[in-house]
């Protein structure tokens, strides 16, 4: 190192940058450079220029820090347990003459690295790696360290993604497939939707799908959706209405829907058989029993008795619940009536009651269903005529279901054998039942 410096120096000291920076820092420690200052002019030149250069720059620039000041803001900035600031130090415009000074410095320090790089021993470009060097990143990038995650470098796509730091909760496998949407999330969107094609295929799920829970479901979110009882109503509108729409909207069982079906078949009583068939399969329609006293009234007594004796055992509760509750005596008639084509044994209670009525009327009808009950409750009439005040109603629907039962209660001798055949007969319709009332009334063995 020594006898380095110790050399002639050339017309370019390749020892000049190392010189000019061992002076710059402060006395150099090894007596190595200011022996090979004193001999060498090259050195001596520049390390000249940078102390003049540095004595220009210390002239330009403005006061230093205020000492105390900073060290009062070191200590407030620990204390409050944030980073300290950094004093603000006024710096002074640079003139013209520091501007070029700054501009020899950068370009005599450029010209002293370039060349000291170019007399190195292999100084210049680097060649270029060989083949052997080169393939040397692409093997490490296949072949992952060991503090790396295996996760980030599988190929296969089927591994599973990290866990969402939002939540904690794992993400889905990018291969798992996505969730089929739940049913009730379909239905839901069918029932929402506006799309001439979506309500073609809600109306025709409502009109095909009448029994099992997702009918049932089914009904009920149309029922609880009013957009999608709105859109019905205004199918039920179109002249002709469809008949899927029809049969839909009288399976829902709303209100509104069943107030448009009662206008609809006003118009058109053709369509009554239709709803009615449409809520014949259905175990629970909410109002099915009261939108079918309705319809009778639009067409004739008879036409609705089939679907009033396939309804289910809780039609009749609901039956007596309505005629007990309604204001309206037309309505109390046909629930009479539907009672007399049910034939359910349920509703004697009811009906022996309801014969002691004040109108005579409704008590005809509450006899007339009593008629079509079977023989084997003809005891439970026979046992309740003592105490009826309208005996000879009683009497002629006992007559109906069962005449050998009713025949001690009568006179035979006065009777005549058409009168005797009329009464054997039984299956009395409403007119019927007046009449052997009245006979009953002659050749009883009581009176009212």
């Amino acid at each position: 190192m020594t006898g380095q410096f110790l050399d002639d120096s050339p017309a370019h000291c390749p020892h000049l940058g190392e010189v000019v920076a061992a002076f710059l820092d402060g006395a150099p420690r090894d007596t190595a450079p200011t022996e090979h200052l004193r001999g060498c002019r090259d050195c001596q030149r520049d390390l000249g220029r940078a102390r003049r250069l540095d004595a220009l720059l210390a002239s330009q620039a403005g006061p230093g820090p205020d000492e105390a000041q900073a060290e009062r803001w070191m200590t407030q900035a620990l204390r409050a347990g944030a980073p300290a600031p950094l004093p603000e130090v006024p710096l002074a415009r640079p003139g013209n003459r520091a501007r070029f000074a700054a501009a020899v410095a950068l370009a005599l320090c450029t010209g002293i690295g370039l060349g000291t790089w170019l007399e190195q021993p292999g100084g210049g470009p680097t060649a270029p790696a060989s083949n052997e060097t080169a393939a040397v990143p692409r093997a490490a990038s296949e072949h992952p360290t060991s503090g790396r995650s295996p996760a980030l470098v599988l190929p296969n796509r089927t591994r599973p993604r990290t866990p969402d730091t939002r939540d904690g909760t794992p993400r889905r496998s990018r291969t798992e497939p996505a969730p089929e949407p739940s049913r009730d999330r379909v239905v839901a969107e069918l029932v929402r939707s506006r799309r001439g094609s979506d309500q073609d295929l809600l109306h025709s799920q409502l009109a095909t799908a009448a029994e099992g829970p997702e009918a049932e479901a089914l009904r009920r979110t149309v029922r609880e959706c009013e957009p999608a009882v709105r859109r019905l109503m205004h199918a039920l509108q179109q002249r002709p209405p469809s008949h899927l729409a029809l049969v839909a909207a009288a399976r829902v069982g709303h209100p509104k829907l069943d107030e448009a079906l009662l206008r609809l078949t006003r118009r058109q009583p053709e369509l009554i058989d239709t709803v009615a068939a449409a809520m014949r399969p259905l175990d629970h329609r909410p109002g099915r029993t009261v939108l079918l006293l309705e319809l009778c009234g639009h067409c004739e007594p008879d036409t609705l008795a089939d679907y009033f004796r396939r309804l289910g055992g809780e039609a009749t509760a609901e039956l007596v619940k309505i005629a007990r509750r309604t204001k309206h005596a037309t309505l109390r008639r046909r629930c009479l009536h539907a009672l007399a084509w049910r034939c359910d044994a349920s509703a004697i209670p009811f009906l022996l009651e309801w014969i002691d009525c004040p109108s005579l009327d409704e008590a005809l009808a509450a006899a007339h269903a009593l008629s079509h009950l079977p023989a084997i409750h003809a005891d439970k009439l026979a046992k309740a005529l003592p105490r009826a005040r309208r005996r000879s109603l009683l009497l002629a629907a006992l007559c109906g279901v069962h005449f050998e039962r009713a025949a001690r209660h009568l006179r035979q001798a006065e009777l005549t054998d058409e009168e005797l055949d009329f009464l054997r007969g039984g299956a009395f319709s409403p007119p019927q039942l007046e009449i052997a009332a009245r006979l009953c009334r002659r050749r009883s063995t009581f009176a009212d």
